[in-house]
């Protein structure tokens, strides 16, 4: 992928999160450096943020992003 958008949608405990986590730890390893999640909630922010760790992906909630 070279550039684009994709979404993530399943059921409750189904590892969307999981799959988004390795999903953009293979985009950053290879080279891809401009990378944003965009989630409805904080909660679902917080918690990319926490398993991503610092590796300057851009996360924000859909009402709060900046995009000016």
């Amino acid at each position: 992928m070279k550039h684009g958008v994709f979404e993530v949608r399943g059921a409750a405990g189904s590892g969307k999160t999981h799959q988004l986590v390795k999903d953009i730890h293979f985009l950053h390893d290879n080279g891809h450096k401009n990378i944003a999640a965009i989630s409805y909630s904080n909660a679902a922010v917080n918690e990319l943020s926490e398993r991503l760790g610092n590796i300057g992906v851009t996360l924000s909630t859909i009402h709060s992003l900046d995009v000016s």
